[in-house]
């Protein structure tokens, strides 16, 4: 695997997929890790998540089951934000956030009910913004500005709220069935685009588009025509090819990126890269490591959700997970956990809420 930068500060990354580098461990490149136990009680039981947000003040976490609860910086629960409902500032369900820290507001996005709805920290309802149809994914860049993909026409495209005006970039895909695609970021770190079977990651302006990270898999890479083919065959993925499965997150001189690959029928091997900007050194995580050398700390952490604003990078484990490693997490002597971590992880019970862990990068 290897990386080069070229003078648009385009990052290119270079995997042989029939000759993928040995499994590398987090724990070599992380500085810190910390973790936010989210307070439970009957106001804000959370089974699963959906989305997290660690801000400067607040955590933001959207369930699966459609609820919006926020929690302090060290997980005391604050405010649920809005209810399920057809009435104003109600939704049937959510799919994703944006959070500005800045001006103290939550975006989030409903499509059943084709609408963006704003609010205050507080809960109380700034404003809904109505979405066109065959909207599926948007990103709020910023008060003026949305990004979002279109299932009518197959675009990315930016439309100016304040001005109406609708640039219109790319087709996501030559035809309906050869699309899958996905946006992440935030407003603090940026927001990227990519779709399954693509080799570039697109960095979204707040006027523009550009590339990014640009992919290179020779032979081994899975083409969207290629994955739509896979899937109407029984036979399923051609066996070792690889695909972006996600966009990129990043945050504090890193880019994550997500891969897919067949091993054998049936049987999928998700892989994360990470990529440090300056050194362009990277690094090739699994998502189910089991060296000894790591603990569950860090070998479920293969799936971040995110970057905070001060630049660590977000993941979540299970309570019930963290009470059955907490043996191993003591006898590892490969990281130096701090006192106070250890103290925070003999408290937790397997009926708590998921727990949020915080890596520091070097």
């Amino acid at each position: 695997m290897s990386i080069q930068s070229c003078p648009e500060r385009e990052v290119h990354l270079t995997i042989d997929p029939k000759n993928l580098p040995p499994l590398n461990k987090l724990s070599e490149i992380v500085e810190n890790v910390r973790i936010i136990p989210l307070e439970t009680n009957q106001s804000c039981f959370i089974k699963t998540v959906l989305d997290i947000y660690v801000g400067k003040s607040s955590v933001f976490v959207i369930t699966t089951n459609g609820s919006l609860y926020r929690f302090s910086a060290d997980g005391k629960f604050l405010n649920k934000i809005g209810a399920i409902g057809k009435g104003p500032g109600e939704f049937i369900s959510l799919h994703g956030m944006t959070v500005s820290d800045e001006s103290s507001k939550v975006n989030v996005r409903s499509w059943q009910m084709r609408k963006i709805l704003e609010y205050s920290f507080d809960g109380k309802l700034i404003q809904e913004i109505p979405l066109t149809n065959g909207v599926n994914l948007c990103a709020i860049l910023d008060s003026t500005r949305i990004a979002y993909t279109s299932n009518e026409d197959y675009e990315v495209k930016i439309i100016n709220l304040s001005t109406g005006d609708t640039l219109k970039y790319f087709k996501t895909s030559p035809q309906p069935g050869l699309w899958m695609p996905f946006l992440s970021g935030s407003s603090s770190m940026g927001f990227f685009y990519s779709a399954l079977g693509r080799d570039t990651i697109w960095k979204i302006e707040p006027d523009s588009m550009r590339p990014k990270i640009i992919c290179h898999f020779g032979s081994g890479h899975l083409s969207s025509s290629g994955f739509y083919k896979s899937i109407t065959n029984p036979k399923g993925f051609p066996s070792g090819k690889l695909s972006l499965n996600s966009s990129a997150i990043y945050g504090s001189g890193y880019y994550s990126l997500n891969l897919l690959r067949e091993v054998r029928r049936g049987a999928y091997e998700y892989i994360n890269v990470l990529i440090n900007e300056k050194t362009k050194n990277s690094w090739h995580l699994g998502y189910s490591q089991t060296n000894d050398s790591d603990d569950i700390l860090f070998t479920r952490s293969g799936d971040f959700k995110s970057v905070s604003p001060s630049g660590e990078w977000v993941s979540l484990i299970l309570a019930d997970e963290l009470v059955a490693a907490l043996p191993k997490i003591k006898a590892n002597k490969k990281f130096d956990y701090t006192p106070e971590l250890i103290a925070q992880l003999e408290k937790i019970t397997v009926d708590d809420n998921p727990v949020i862990v915080l890596y520091r990068l070097k």
